[in-house]
This record gives structure tokens, sequence and C-alpha cells, in this order.
């Protein structure tokens, strides 16, 4: 899986259900759907076997860049394209369930814990907890644990995102 996919949102990175949402999922989506058009900064780790990445990204209020490996490029993808992507992700997962866990702060911010559960055909198993801040209606924070079916594809992707002085990266076009 691209790491452009992760850096994007949870929904990205767990979905490819041929219904709507369910209620319990609709803080999840709306702070999903929000973060698109919202100027961010996400820190991504992404640990696959005795193997760990990191990575970065930014989205500005016209593009959205990512470093892959300390280079950063633009994604050919707009803002319209990447919600369509993830519409159409929501709609074709076998399973999307969401679950209120609890409140509790992130480095300081009120938050409201959901877990996610997905099944996709093409991705497979994915578990995620998303902290959605309670002022800002925008993931603070996310842990994923996606599995495709054997060891080779486990993995577990942790996201930090930061929306204060968001600026594309200096040199990139």
């Amino acid at each position: 899986m691209p790491v452009f996919t992760l850096t994007l949102s949870l929904l990205t990175a767990l979905t490819t259900v041929t219904q709507t949402p369910p209620a319990a999922c609709a803080p999840v989506v709306a702070a999903d759907q929000k973060q698109i058009t919202t100027p961010h900064h996400t820190y991504i780790t992404r640990m696959r076997g005795n193997t760990t990445e990191t990575n970065e990204s930014i989205t500005t209020a016209d593009a959205t860049y990512i470093q892959v490996h300390g280079q950063w490029r633009r994604s050919p993808m707009t803002a319209q394209q990447m919600l369509e992507q993830k519409r159409e992700n929501i709609k074709n997962a076998k399973t999307f369930e969401c679950q209120l866990v609890r409140e509790e702060a992130v480095n300081g911010t009120a938050a409201t814990l959901y877990h996610v559960h997905t099944v996709a055909e093409d991705v497979g198993t994915s578990d995620g907890q998303i902290w959605i801040g309670k002022s800002i209606g925008l993931p603070l924070k996310e842990e994923l644990d996606l599995d495709a079916g054997d060891e080779q594809t486990k993995s577990h992707t942790s996201l930090r995102f930061d929306y204060t002085n968001v600026q594309a990266p200096p040199g990139v076009k």
C-alpha cells in the first residue's frame, strides 16, 4: 500500500461497504472529510516486521506534498479527487464499523477516541483508533493495524497531525 494512502487518513488506508456508513461512524467520516481541505502536517511511522519507516505529508490550501525517503513531491490528486476516492472506498468496503471508546486528551487537547474496524477485499482487515479533537473536529492522532492475510503484509502505522503554521515544503512546486 503506498505511503500516500496512509498519509491522508485512517479511512483511506482502511477502506476499499456497499452501504451508507453506520451512524456511529458519522463523526469519524466528518473529521476525515474536513481534514482533506484543512491545511495540516502529518507525521507517519510505519512498522512492518523488523522495518520501521518514517514519512511526512503536508496539505496546504491548494496541494498535498508527500515526503518519501527524504524527498518531497507534489501529489497529483486534488482535494476533490481525494474526497471522491474516500467516498468510493467507504461505499465498497465489506465491513465498516466505528465505536466510541472514551474521551481523553491528546497532548493537552480534549479529544474523542473511536475504534474503527474495516474489512476490504483488496486491502484486508484493519483495526484503528482515531482521536478527534473536540473543539476542531479534526483528527489529532491515529493508530492503525493492517492485516492483508499473511505475516509479510501485517503492519502498524502511527499518524500525528499538526494544524498550526502549515506551509508547503521549500523548493517543491
